[in-house]
């Protein structure tokens, strides 16, 4: 009986801390970003935070094992279509060659069009597979820079400063 109790305490301590750290990123991805959208390793959505949903319209069951690029029909600013398969969208969204996260055109889910600039980062087991890739998803204007907190735009050059 013993056993069973702290096996069950352990349980409820690692189901608790599981919760916090879910309520943290939450937290934070509203601080950060206007939403994330969680995508497979091959890039097929897996879900959507409220806020994604919010800023492009589409609900997770609507898009839930999509095609990143073809749920969204994503573009670049001159109107080139991201082609719908996983070496594009890696090329597009994890190049290590580029310095600044692309600025990509998202169509909602009414037919009009949001420009984001689009952030990734790999969740990796310990075996350091790619699991998921987190996409943040932060609103920008016509010039590429980011919507402030205000709605203000944050030029580029500020954001890339050094401190």
């Amino acid at each position: 009986v013993a056993q069973q109790a702290a096996i069950a305490i352990e349980n409820f301590r690692l189901k608790s801390e599981a919760t916090k750290a879910r309520e943290t990123l939450r937290v934070a991805s509203e601080i950060l970003a206007d939403g994330l959208i969680i995508l497979t390793a091959g890039y097929r959505i897996l879900s959507l935070d409220p806020m994604a949903e919010a800023l492009l319209q589409w609900s997770t069951p609507e898009v839930a094992g999509k095609g990143f690029s073809q749920a969204f029909a994503v573009t670049d600013r001159e109107g080139v279509r991201l082609p719908d398969v996983p070496q594009a969208a890696d090329l597009v969204l994890r190049s290590a060659a580029r310095r600044e996260p692309p600025v990509l055109y998202f169509r909602r889910k009414d037919g009009s069009r949001v420009l984001c600039e689009v952030r990734t980062a790999p969740v990796r087991d310990d075996l350091g597979e790619v699991l998921e890739i987190v996409c943040a998803l932060r609103r920008a204007n016509g010039e590429g820079d980011v919507e402030g907190l205000l709605g203000n735009a944050v030029p580029r050059r500020v954001l890339d400063a050094a401190p």
